[in-house]
């Protein structure tokens, strides 16, 4: 018999601990998947497991959380993930999510489950070099998006690795990206499948929008993000109202008023928060053109584009919009998706 697979287990039993969902023995002998309920581990074992958890100033753990399928191509997500937790000080948890249909009666899946996060885990320590924050693995059973949105409530960031090429045809919405874009509690940074880690003085883009509220908090998390790089920031807003007027009403005079107008108001709306980051670099980009075309031919000289979430308009309106679909869809850079502000408190 093949001892592969339980010594696997047990190598991996061994970095996982008894977090998120742990592997056992059932009375009858059979496997058993504990659900994502139990907390995480402060330690895994490994070069990396020296000191504490990072923790925020309210004494909750920093994390990245990097979730993987059952597929092994994460090498982009695992280098993003990387590259962030040196800069934010956080550690990185390895999770992957067996849903509750799986089958476990020798099929082999979870075993694959566990070799995917075990050799997760390994290149991210590569990755991390002699860098200090800790990698763990986990396993957790339960409705995937449903899991991974929890877990997302202690943690700074959800990395995830883009299933496409850009420029693939992707027909439904119904992503995990799309859904943890929407839902998470945390930022959600989307990284294309071959994007790697460099030495770069490409800027920060931050996608503008119209709502004054939603773009001062998603300038604010792109400035934070420029000052944790070290780099410039380019604010980029576009405006497009209609292809059967804008070419032939506002290709002219009118256009260009209109584009020195909302440049005016969009740096008088956010000069607040760039009162605060006066140690970054930023360029304000208004154009006249359909705003995720603009952001997308942006990307290609960009290290990272930030973008937001909107209130739907409509009570099943989507929180992502179709602009930011279209961007983590298609964007040659990683993207990060930050969630909406908080409502204002009523009197």
């Amino acid at each position: 018999m093949d001892a592969g697979p339980a010594r696997r287990r047990l190598a991996l039993g061994a970095r996982l601990g008894a977090g998120g969902a742990r592997r056992t023995r059932g009375a009858g002998g059979g496997r058993l998947l504990e659900g994502p309920g139990t907390a995480a581990p402060e330690r895994a074992a490994g070069p990396h497991a020296s000191r504490g958890p990072a923790v925020t100033d309210q004494g909750r753990p920093r994390r990245v959380l990097l979730p993987v399928g059952g597929v092994e191509d994460h090498h982009a997500g695992v280098a993003f993930a990387a590259q962030e937790a040196v800069r934010r000080g956080c550690d990185i948890d390895v999770l992957h999510v067996a849903h509750p249909a799986g089958r476990e009666d020798g099929s082999g899946v979870l075993d694959m489950a566990e070799t995917v996060v075990e050799r997760t885990v390994e290149a991210a320590r590569r990755s991390l070099g002699r860098a200090r924050p800790a990698v763990r693995g986990r396993l957790a059973r339960g409705d995937v998006v449903p899991a991974l949105v929890e877990d997302s409530r202690q943690v700074a960031l959800v990395v995830l690795t883009r299933r496409h090429a850009r420029g693939a045809v992707v027909l439904s919405t119904m992503t995990v990206a799309n859904a943890l874009g929407a839902h998470a509690h945390a930022p959600v940074a989307v990284v294309p499948p071959r994007w790697s880690p460099g030495t770069t003085t490409a800027p920060i883009l931050v996608g503008i929008g119209g709502r004054h509220a939603e773009s001062r908090h998603v300038l604010r998390a792109g400035l934070e993000q420029a000052r944790r790089c070290g780099a410039r920031a380019e604010l980029v807003h576009g405006w497009w109202y209609s292809d059967a007027y804008d070419d032939l009403v506002l290709s002219g005079p009118t256009g260009r008023a209109e584009t020195a107008r909302r440049r005016a108001r969009l740096a008088a709306e956010l000069a607040p928060v760039l009162a605060d980051f006066r140690d970054i670099d930023v360029r304000l980009r208004v154009e006249h053109g359909r705003p995720a075309r603009l952001l997308l031919e942006a990307t290609e000289r960009a290290q990272l584009v930030v973008l937001g979430r909107h209130q739907p308009l409509l009570p099943f309106g989507s929180e992502l919009g179709p602009l930011t679909r279209a961007v983590i869809s298609g964007a040659a850079c990683p993207a990060l998706i930050v969630g909406s502000p908080a409502p204002a408190a009523g009197p």
